[in-house]
């Protein structure tokens, strides 16, 4: 017998030495060398420790699978999710502990049991569309379900659901998750999406907001109204560019790119058109909105200034007005800045003055007057520029050459500095004194006391320069109330006596019981009749003003303090009645009064005047005594 050489072969040729040698007889097997059997069975024992090592190994690797297995069912069991394997008949088969935890149901309960049960019963049909979807198409598919608990409760969950075949069999695979989280997210997004559209709709502007290509996703009302959209085009996406005006288009695309790269640039004022081609200015103010750090699109909001644009013509037409008004009075007009220089002269300057307008704009007053700080009229200038309080002065002026000159100056406060209204009265003084020599000519020919004006509306004149003198003081305690937000009710009494007993019983006194009522018996022309009734109401005017402030103050004194608005406000009214009026009678009737009346008439009047003044001295002072024999109150 011939056996293969030990270590050639495979362990198939070993197996079949040994097959050799079991098949002898026990004759022939003691004619086999020893050598040979040595040789297998050394062959045999290297083949058996090789069957050891790999069982060894085989044992390893089944411990390796095992706890491969072990992990992956732990991670299955513990996942964040649960997850559920059917048949094709939806029946439950396994699943792991998350699935279970989800539903408050133990496994044990949960294998065999329909997944469609677990399935709110209003969304079972909803379930299975989706599961036949799946089946048909084969894919990975996922939806939002509610899903019931054991005790009845349900929760928002999301599936996705594999489908797999094995052994020929349709089975599904179903991720579960929790959105309950989620969706109140969701709903609480919804809700806040929703408060801000019902925000922006109730905006009195314009909002919108594009995607990157400027297609308007959203307007509020506002805008759907005012530029004459609807909806439905918004809707369909609507080009936001189809709003501005054409010439304009390509500076918005330009800003629009802008945006985009660099965030809010400011706002830029555009000529946007309504839909029926109705042009309009406006600001829009443009920001890029965001997603995920990612450029979304703009928003923006709208402010159409239509009427700011039509206030500024408006304005821009009044100060041409103003200005050219201004330039045709006669009283000259310069408007200074808070540095004291002039920026306006009108074109009375060069009449009212020795300077020209053009040696004054540009320069300051100190330039141009050497030392006028030093002087009154720089303190009242001065306290109109700080102070806001308004002056009227009388004021003979030395020019820096030593000239004089005389003039009623005006300065108001203004928001550049101080507005300055001039008019020289050199000539009025002039007549002043030739009046005041002629007065004292009447005096010793007549030998009665002062008489103010050698004709009777000299004398009335004379009065009203006293009333002038009195306005600028109501003018400054009106604004000094206004600004301390409190009243003097001594000073404010004197006042309203003032006005009461001089400038009503006294002034107009005269002039309605002598002046007037002597006009009444001449043929007046019909202009100066009607002047002289309007003066009469002018009167009465005056007459209820004074009430009205003598009320404001007694409430004031009496606790009142709303009383202050009262007396701010009539106070007012009161100089610029007086103003009017005073400018009224000196200009436009007194000058043609007295052509209806003989020289020896206005001197008869004048005598009048007189009388009148001294009764009503006496009916002042009767008036107090008897104010001091009252007894007190107590």
């Amino acid at each position: 017998m011939r056996v293969s050489k030990t270590g050639a072969g495979s362990w198939d040729e070993t197996h079949k030495d040994l097959d050799k040698l079991a098949g002898l007889p026990q004759e022939d097997l003691k004619t086999v060398p020893t050598a040979e059997i040595q040789r297998v069975l050394v062959d045999l024992s290297f083949r058996l420790s090789e069957l050891e090592a790999e069982c060894e190994r085989l044992r390893q690797s089944q411990a390796e699978l095992e706890e491969v297995h072990r992990q992956y069912m732990d991670l299955f069991d513990f996942a964040p999710i649960g997850y559920f394997n059917l048949d094709s008949r939806c029946i439950i088969l396994s699943m792991n502990i998350t699935g279970s935890d989800m539903l408050n149901i133990p496994r044990g309960k949960l294998v065999s049991t329909p997944f469609y049960a677990l399935i709110d019963p209003a969304e079972q049909p909803l379930f299975t569309s989706y599961l036949g979807e799946v089946a048909r198409t084969g894919s990975r598919l996922s939806t939002e379900l509610r899903v019931r608990r054991s005790e009845g409760t349900t929760f928002h969950a999301q599936l996705e659901t594999v489908p797999l075949y094995e052994k020929g069999k349709l089975t599904y695979r179903i991720s579960l998750a929790d959105i309950t989280e989620r969706k109140k997210v969701e709903l609480a997004l919804k809700e806040s999406e929703q408060k801000y559209r019902d925000l922006t709709d109730m905006l009195p502007e314009i909002v919108f907001e594009t995607d990157m290509r400027g297609n308007v996703v959203y307007m509020n009302r506002k805008a759907v109204d005012y530029f004459g959209l609807t909806m439905e085009e918004i809707a369909a996406g609507f080009d936001i560019f189809n709003l501005v005006h054409p010439e304009q288009r390509n500076i918005a695309r330009a800003r629009f790119v802008m945006i985009l790269d660099k965030g809010d640039i400011g706002g830029y004022e555009y000529t946007l058109v309504k839909k029926d081609g109705t042009p309009f200015p406006a600001i829009v103010h443009s920001a890029r909105v965001t997603h995920d750090s990612q450029p979304w699109g703009l928003r923006g909001i709208v402010i159409d200034i239509s009427e700011r644009k039509r206030v500024e013509h408006a304005l821009a037409e009044s100060e041409k007005r103003f200005r050219t008004t201004l330039d045709s009075m006669l009283e000259g007009c310069l408007l200074v800045d808070r540095s004291w220089r002039y920026i306006y002269a009108n074109d009375a300057v060069d009449e009212q003055g020795r300077y020209k307008k053009e040696d004054l704009v540009g320069h300051t007053m100190m330039e141009v007057f050497p030392d006028i700080e030093k002087t009154e009229l720089f303190a009242r200038f001065k306290e109109a520029m700080e102070k806001q309080v308004a002056h009227t002065v009388e004021t003979e002026f030395v020019y820096p050459d030593g000239a004089k000159r005389w003039f009623e100056i005006r300065v108001e406060p203004v928001p550049e500095g101080i507005l300055i209204l001039y008019a020289n009265i050199d000539k009025r003084k002039q007549a002043e004194q030739h009046l005041w020599r002629s007065i004292e000519r009447v005096e010793r020919l007549h030998g009665i006391g002062k008489i103010v004006k050698l004709q009777p509306i000299g004398m009335l004149m004379i009065e009203h320069r006293l009333i002038d003198r009195v306005l600028p003081l109501l003018s400054q305690e009106q604004q000094r109330m206004a600004q301390t937000t409190t009243l003097d009710p001594e000073l404010m009494e004197e006042f309203v006596d003032f006005f009461r007993t001089y400038a009503d019983k006294t002034h107009h006194g005269k002039e309605e019981n002598i002046l007037f009522k002597d006009m009444e018996g001449k043929s007046l022309l019909s202009e100066h009749r009607e002047m002289m009734a309007e003066l009469v109401q002018e009167h009465i005017a005056g007459r209820r003003l004074t009430t009205d402030l003598a009320e404001a103050t007694e409430r004031w004194a009496s606790g009142d303090r709303d009383a202050l608005k009262q007396a701010i406000t009539v106070a007012g009214e009161l100089v610029k009645f007086y103003r009017a009026h005073i400018e009224k009678e000196d200009n436009l009737f007194f000058p043609p009064s007295m052509a209806y009346f003989s020289a020896s008439e206005q001197d008869d009047m004048l005598l009048e005047f007189v009388e009148f003044d001294r009764g009503l001295v006496h009916e002042v002072y009767t008036r107090k005594v008897q104010v001091l024999e009252s007894p007190p109150l107590k």
